[in-house]
Order: C-alpha cells, then sequence, then structure tokens
C-alpha cells in the first residue's frame, strides 16, 4: 500500500513495485487527479491520511506500507503539523491494528534532521535539530511513527533534496537556467548541498523496505539513530555550482549568477505568501524556505545505506541532471511561467 502515489516520489515508487511484480494498493484523495494512476494496474481506495477508517481500510492485508503522502508548504504552519505529523500518526497507528502488522517504510526528509556544518555530514545518530516549520512538521511526523514502533516494523528514510522527472518544485530553478543562462543565489557564501535522483531515492526505499534495520520499540535500547537512513548520491555541490551543472546540461558552459542578498529573498518570499494567501494556494517559494536556504549546508551521509543496505547510485549527478533537463524539455515544462506545468496530468 502506498500513500502519496499521486505525488513526485510516491508515483516514481508505485512504477517500481510494478516493474518488480508486486500487488499495489494505493490510498487517493478524492478529487485528486488520478489521469496517471488509471493507466497503470493499481487498487485505488479513497481517503485522507487524517480519516483512520479509510486509512485501516486501505491498509487491510497489506505486507508493506510506504508513506509518501506529505506536505512541503501550506498556507498554516498547523496543516503542515496535521498532515505530516497527525497523519503520519493514522498510518501508524493504522498498521499496529492489523492482526499482523505490516513492514512500514516512512519517507522522512533531511529537513527533519536539521543543517550540518561546513564540512561534518549529518549522520543518523545525530540529535535532530530541525530549523523550518517543514522540518519541525517532518519530525513531529517521525516521532508519531516512533511511538508505535514496539508493534509495528518500521524504517525511516531521509532524503537529500530530491530531484528528477515530475518535480515540479526545482521547475522555477530549472527554468530561467535554459531560458536566460541565469541562476538566482541567496548570500555569498550558498550551502553544500546532499542530493538524491528520484530514482535512487526510491531504490533505497525498496531496500529499506526489505531488510533496513527497524526502529527499536517499546523499553528496548537500539543504537541511537537506529531504523533510520539518510538518503544522498556521491557528490555534494554548492547551490551556486549546482547551477553551473544543470546550465552544462542545457548545453551552456556555465550559468550566471545573480547574487542577492538574504534580506531580498525574505522580502520576495513576504510577497509571495502575501499572493498565496489571495489566492488561497501554497507554493514552495516562502519564508520557510528561505530560512533554510541561510543554512550553512545541508550535507548528509550515505554510510549507514551503503553499510546495511549495499545501496549505491549508478550513475553519476551531471547524468542524471541530464536527464532530468531531457525529461522537463521533452514535457514542455520549461515553457513560459504563465503556464506552468502540473502533475499528475488530468
Amino acid at each position: 500500500m502506498v500513500t502519496g502515489a499521486t505525488g513526485f516520489i510516491g508515483s516514481h515508487l508505485v512504477d517500481a513495485l510494478l516493474r518488480r511484480g508486486d500487488r499495489v494498493r494505493c490510498l487517493v484523495r478524492r478529487g485528486s487527479r488520478l489521469g496517471y494512476l488509471r493507466d497503470l494496474d493499481v487498487e485505488l481506495r479513497e481517503g485522507s491520511l487524517l480519516e483512520p477508517a479509510a486509512v485501516a481500510a486501505a491498509i487491510d492485508g497489506a505486507d508493506l506500507v510506504y508513506h509518501a503522502a506529505g506536505l512541503t508548504s501550506a498556507l498554516r504552519t498547523a496543516e503542515l503539523i496535521q498532515v505530516n505529523g497527525e497523519g503520519t500518526n493514522v498510518v501508524a497507528e493504522a498498521c499496529a491494528g492489523q492482526s499482523i502488522p505490516p513492514r512500514l517504510v516512512l519517507i522522512s526528509s533531511l529537513a527533519a534532521a536539521g543543517p550540518s556544518t561546513a564540512d561534518t555530514p549529518r549522520v543518523e545518530s545525530d540529535p535532530p535539530a530541525p530549523i523550518s516549520a517543514y522540518g519541525r512538521s517532518k519530525r513531529a511526523g517521525e516521532l508519531a511513527a516512533e511511538r508505535w514502533a514496539a508493534k509495528v516494523p518500521m524504517t525511516i528514510v531521509r532524503p537529500g533534496i530530491v530531484f528528477g522527472p515530475r518535480n515540479l518544485e526545482l521547475v522555477p530553478m530549472f527554468r530561467p537556467i535554459k531560458r536566460f543562462g541565469v541562476h538566482c543565489v541567496l548570500g555569498s557564501h550558498p550551502p553544500r548541498l546532499s542530493l538524491i535522483h528520484v530514482s535512487n531515492l526510491v531504490d533505497l526505499v525498496l531496500r529499506a523496505g526489505e531488510r533496513g534495520q527497524r526502529l527499536p520499540g517499546g523499553d528496548s535500547r537500539g543504537a541511537a539513530g537506529q531504523g533510520y537512513y539518510f538518503g544522498t548520491d556521491n557528490e555534494h555541490p554548492d547551490y551556486g555550482k549546482l547551477g553551473d551543472r544543470i546550465a552544462v546540461s542545457f548545453g551552456r558552459n556555465q550559468a550566471w549568477k545573480i547574487r542577492l542578498p538574504f534580506f531580498f529573498g525574505r522580502m520576495a518570499a513576504g510577497i509571495g505568501e502575501l499572493f498565496q494567501q489571495l489566492r488561497g494556494k501554497s507554493y514552495s517559494f516562502n519564508r520557510d524556505k528561505i530560512i533554510e536556504a541561510t543554512a550553512t549546508c545541508w550535507l548528509c551521509s550515505g554510510l549507514a545505506a551503503r553499510r546495511d543496505l549495499d545501496f549505491q547510485p549508478v550513475k553519476t549527478l551531471d547524468e542524471r541532471l541530464r536527464e532530468t533537463a531531457a525529461w522537463y524539455l521533452d514535457h514542455r515544462w520549461l515553457e513560459s511561467p504563465l503556464s506552468p506545468p502540473s502533475w499528475p496530468p488530468a
């Protein structure tokens, strides 16, 4: 059973599960755009994360539950906490209520752990210290899951920045680089980043579901970070150099960087939030994301995933960026911002 199957990561996860021959059930919100899923051999169950009966019915009889649903932005922080925190609790409780609880894999975020220092990647045993509302909401989801670890075998995966086909949130970075060769950078020292291509993340999630360490439950005292895995590819460019590498994927030598002070980013994000409130719809450009952009670094270690799960990305970052750029172009996602793309299709 997969939650979030209509989203960026969840849709790729469903594809991979079907390729390996699994029977797949998806929990989808009422009114969701289902054009993509209707063409697949999956069972659809309607319901939201905040409807315990619907979630329990969707989980009934499942061997594995992949919880990929969640919000990356919202008009109100309380909504983030409700969906990412309370929604995860509903999923974990529903798993615990089964006669044979299924294995649960929660896809969280590096934001739940918080930023790193400039040269020391975060490891799973580090105490979490999220700095954004989004990060705190994802950490709330992790804590909610942990409360059921005594009854439900579960593993939590924390990916870095996820990119690849179907990702709407990185279109605003790719589009100006393709159209004008321009890459906007906040501050004079952009943070280094841990990134992971969506196909690599899906591979990691499947491995975690098969043989990942479980969270310690009840009175057991496992090692700090047991049952958690960071998800990252092997290269960690800073935000400025990432723009150059995206430019190369479009056949340019490098990106022309426009360096903006942080106060400009905060002001632009504040104006953006005002329009979002007026329209009643949230987007990923907001003051919360500016807070994350001011962090020193977003680095995490992939050592535990390599050690326990034999996880190793099979292509370089540049190869994956070229594939992503080609997909955006093929699907015309980098056209005028007046006609933004959408996923899933109608």
